[in-house]
């Protein structure tokens, strides 16, 4: 959000709108998404997500008004959704039921570590109040998504084997209940998507101070 305000002088209320866009539609987009990891397989999908969202990283600095902002959100939405689908379903099919669990959190923990380190760069790059050096994360991140989209293409195919079982469906509201999980997930949306934005805007604060919100947002998770 910080860079469409600084990059692209869009108000952060359009920034804000975007954002919400985007979470409806990743919120709406779930249940194809797996559905397309069900029949085209899940390293496929999840490699067609990735290259899908280093495009639409790519395209950021084309966000020039505010419907190409809203379109810029949809690709990468839509490249998230599709490469969270499929890496799902082929950490599922490749991954033995005992382990999965035990390898999925340590996968987890080592992408709160990228975050981090991430967020750690875009504050080096803000407190440098550099416009060019603010343009060079976009390449600099589609780059680090293609190098990760040839690793996932060089994964082996994976199939699930043997019957999913007669578990109970948990019902898709059941986590409403659980008030502490919401609200941390209400302080980590505020962290992620409102305090950068509000600090750069509406405060005498430095431009980095924005980021420092994200690195905060991803500490409780490792």
């Amino acid at each position: 959000m910080v860079f469409f305000s600084l990059y692209t002088g869009l108000p952060a209320t359009r920034i804000g709108l975007g954002f919400s866009y985007a979470g409806l539609l990743g919120l709406v987009g779930s249940l194809p998404a797996g559905h397309l990891a069900d029949r085209f397989g899940g390293r496929r999908v999840w490699l067609a997500g990735v290259l899908v969202t280093a495009t639409g990283f790519g395209v950021y600095p084309l966000a020039s008004g505010f419907r190409s902002f809203l379109l810029v959100m949809a690709v990468a939405t839509v490249g998230q959704l599709l490469a969270g689908s499929g890496q799902g379903l082929y950490a599922v099919a490749a991954l033995p039921a005992d382990g999965r669990v035990r390898v999925l959190s340590f996968v987890r923990a080592c992408k709160n570590v990228g975050f981090t380190v991430g967020s750690g760069l875009g504050t080096a790059v803000l407190a440098l109040d550099s416009r060019v050096a603010l343009l060079a994360l976009v390449p600099a991140n589609s780059v680090g998504m293609l190098v990760n989209a040839a690793h996932v293409a060089r994964m082996p195919v994976a199939h699930a084997t043997g019957p999913a079982g007669h578990r109970p469906r948990p019902r898709p509201w059941s986590v409403l209940r659980d008030r502490l999980y919401l609200a941390l997930a209400a302080l980590f949306a505020a962290c992620a998507f409102a305090v950068g934005p509000a600090m750069t805007a509406a405060t005498r604060s430095p431009r980095y101070g924005g980021r420092t919100g994200q690195e905060v947002e991803t500490t409780p998770a490792k």
